[in-house]
């Protein structure tokens, strides 16, 4: 006796056909020829890392600093590129890129509200926003982290608090591969301060008991004492600030400088931003102190550097989302 499907497993169905063929579109955008000029250096790296059979902590390439010491903030990221490249050597670099897109935007599908077409749009719009970035790079890394720790702190202003435990693992492996560990501080520290303006303000929506908060702000700081479980030790900690603070980058590299909007390719950001400022102000939904700071920050970080866009994009996605279906519901 066959089975009749019913309208239920039509949606569930279509939902599934949407977000593949999403990820398909994805793919597509992400599988390229790698032409970073970073990817080099990084490659070279890892193999005297595997070779050695210890990560490479001093500087073996310049002349001018020749064995000096150098926090080597990627090593981790190096090696498995390195890898990539002698399992697939071009193909394998690609591979590296398209693996850890459709990770990162997954990570920000689940995270999404609305109808699933109305997800996916927004999902290939942060795509083209991203694009430019996307290279054989430990970056990468940092940006499927930044995801999945943004996904980790929906559910705890759910109520999940389960596996707060994993948060400091989650750092220690995070600060092996990428100096971007910083960007999930920031996003813990946005959540945490938002929590405590909400609870000062009186909103109720998806504001957690101090207790909670408590146990979160232990966990956090274990994470933070995590990131010295490095070769590099505890120059982890002030790496971030030493990088910032070098005026030749925001002078001769470009992904440091802030972002040229008569660039076409760095215009879908201000779609987005577009599209955050109007969904907030038409939706008639209250937004919180935590979404504020989250997405403000990211904002302003994204305005600073174009290497910030593509978090600032990862970030904003779920407000974008759950406000401009509010408005598309509305209307």
């Amino acid at each position: 006796m066959k089975q009749k499907i019913g309208p239920g497993d039509i949606d569930s169905i279509s939902r599934r056909l949407i977000f593949i063929i999403t990820m398909l579109l994805i793919v597509m955008m992400a599988a390229r020829t790698p032409m970073d000029s970073d990817v080099w250096w990084h490659l070279r790296s890892g193999q005297v890392t595997v070779e050695s059979g210890k990560p490479l902590t001093m500087d073996v390439f310049s002349y001018t600093r020749e064995n000096q010491d150098w926090v080597n903030h990627s090593w981790l990221a190096q090696v498995l590129l390195f890898g990539a490249n002698q399992f697939g050597s071009y193909t394998g670099l690609a591979l590296w890129v398209v693996v850890l897109a459709v990770v990162s935007l997954t990570l920000v599908y689940l995270q999404l509200k609305g109808a699933a077409w109305w997800r996916s749009l927004l999902v290939i719009l942060a795509a083209v926003a991203i694009a430019p970035v996307w290279s054989p790079r430990p970056q990468m890394i940092s940006l499927a982290f930044l995801a999945g720790l943004s996904w980790l702190t929906k559910k705890w202003r759910e109520g999940e608090l389960r596996g707060l435990w994993t948060l400091p693992i989650l750092f220690l492996i995070w600060s092996n591969f990428h100096g971007g560990y910083s960007l999930g501080f920031l996003l813990l520290v946005g959540f945490l301060v938002g929590q405590v303006v909400d609870h000062f303000l009186g909103n109720k929506v998806q504001v957690l008991p101090w207790q909670e908060l408590k146990v979160i702000l232990i966990w956090s700081i274990m994470a933070f004492l995590a990131v010295a479980i490095n070769p590099n030790g505890v120059k982890m900690w002030t790496i971030p600030f030493e990088t910032v603070g070098v005026d030749s980058l925001q002078q001769y590299i470009q992904e440091w400088a802030s972002p040229d909007f008569h660039d076409p390719t760095q215009q879908p950001i201000l779609v987005l931003i577009f599209l955050l400022i109007g969904s907030l102000g038409l939706s008639g939904l209250r937004v919180s102190a935590v979404e504020w700071l989250t997405c403000g920050g990211f904002l302003l970080l994204a305005l600073m550097s174009r290497r910030n866009i593509a978090p600032f994009a990862l970030i904003s996605l779920p407000l974008i989302s759950v406000h401009g279906w509010a408005v598309l519901e509305a209307g």
